[in-house]
């Protein structure tokens, strides 16, 4: 009875070492397919750029909400800014300067910055990462925020709107895991990634290194609400004045048809002028800020082009 008893806590524990290992190998992830608006945005984003220059620079921690974005684009061209949170538009001077003050929200930011085109299919868009607390740290520098794609001992690797980034791990690192309902407890192992999951969301604090890389001494993991920017844009064109709170435009990227819904908190705006529904007319060409929500495309905000 003895061996048999010996022989199963063997076999119980090679099983769980195999399936701990299984869990930290990279899966392939469940895809659903992306729409024409969002390829277009997707590969409007990735071209060129890197040569796109704003400030504040990307993975910046941030002392303060009010911030006052800088860069350089074509000249005399329209720049939109926006988030879940706030869209703002701007223009390049003639040398292809803009400046723009936007306020964002304490904690983690995703900013969209959109650099219109007159041929929208050659419009660029770079979404930034930035995080808001209330007292500078001089070792926490820098943000990098993402789904854990790989594990290998003290490095993690983050995938993004599409890119990757590599964080390594100090070991003294404090690491934030999400309250165990259960209140378990952790059993503690060698490694002080080992109570992270493949597709965690991951969010690190830290200083990037020559590479690019993260240096990282703070490690927060996030299974619900996980932070993601469901803000859209689109320039279009409208095809039907609004009635029953709803007009239908072309995507001047994509030809799509689209149809969007406006209600009492929809801003609309032509340069800094407040304007009404009234002023969605048939023709007018525009850009939209909106977000999904149960098969309909609700406004945020509306800038009107001249």
């Amino acid at each position: 009875m003895t061996k048999i008893a010996i022989s199963a806590v063997f076999i119980i524990v090679v099983a769980s070492f195999m399936y701990w290992l299984w869990q930290r190998q990279p899966r392939l992830q469940q895809l659903t397919a992306p729409t024409q608006t969002q390829q277009a945005q997707e590969a409007s984003g990735q071209a060129n750029q890197e040569s796109l220059q704003i400030k504040p620079a990307d993975t910046q921690v941030l002392s303060q909400n009010k911030i006052t974005f800088e860069g350089k684009a074509k000249p005399n061209r329209i720049v939109l800014i926006y988030s879940n949170d706030f869209a703002n538009t701007t223009s390049s001077d003639n040398n292809g300067n803009f400046t723009k003050t936007a306020t964002l929200v304490n904690g983690l930011n995703f900013v969209s910055v959109v650099f219109l085109d007159n041929d929208p299919k050659q419009t660029q868009k770079q979404t930034l990462t930035y995080l808001v607390v209330n007292k500078a740290d001089s070792q926490k520098t820098n943000v990098f925020a993402g789904s854990v794609k790989s594990i290998f001992d003290t490095v993690l690797a983050l995938t993004w709107q599409q890119k990757d980034k590599t964080i390594n791990v100090a070991k003294n690192a404090e690491i934030i895991m999400p309250k165990n309902p259960k209140e378990e407890k952790i059993t503690p192992t060698v490694s002080p990634l080992s109570s992270i999951r493949l597709q965690d969301f991951v969010v690190g604090l830290g200083i990037l290194d020559k590479n690019g890389q993260l240096s990282a001494n703070s490690l927060e993991v996030i299974r619900e609400n996980i932070p993601a920017i469901s803000a859209q844009f689109a320039q279009i064109k409208i095809v039907t004045a609004i009635s029953k709170n709803s007009f239908s435009a072309i995507d001047e990227a994509t030809s799509e048809n689209l149809t969007f819904v406006i209600d009492t908190n929809t801003e609309i705006l032509l340069g800094e002028q407040k304007m009404q529904t009234k002023d969605i007319t048939k023709d007018k060409k525009a850009i939209v800020v909106y977000h999904s929500e149960k098969n309909q495309n609700l406004v945020d905000s509306l800038f009107l082009l001249p």
